[in-house]
């Protein structure tokens, strides 16, 4: 889970395990960027996040996390990320996308 990693860097981390749950956190929770592994949304459809997103959140920048080789369209997201995933690229894309909102520590 890259969720200990994210609290290590003082990041306040919503965590979901499928849609539902991170349809919940968009309609309830003030988020400050939302990290999506694609492997949810070929699951269970991407239809439900765009809906949760309009309503709710639209201008809540998304990283996609994809396995090597898998279809995106990287114009639908704020970054897409390759797994294993990159420490350091992770957290330079954070910084970025988080501007203000939260500082992330190393």
């Amino acid at each position: 889970s890259i969720v200990p990693l994210l609290e290590r860097w003082g990041l306040t981390v919503t965590a979901a395990e499928d849609m539902a749950e991170a349809q919940e956190a968009i309609e309830e929770e003030q988020l400050s960027l939302l990290l999506l592994d694609n492997n949810i949304l070929l699951e269970e459809g991407r239809d439900k996040l765009d809906s949760a997103l309009e309503l709710y959140s639209p201008e809540l920048p998304v990283i996609l996390i994809i396995d090597e080789g898998q279809p995106h369209d990287p114009d639908c997201w704020a970054d897409v990320l390759t797994k294993p995933l990159d420490r350091d690229t992770l957290r330079i894309n954070l910084t970025k996308l988080l501007k203000n909102d939260q500082q992330v520590n190393s």
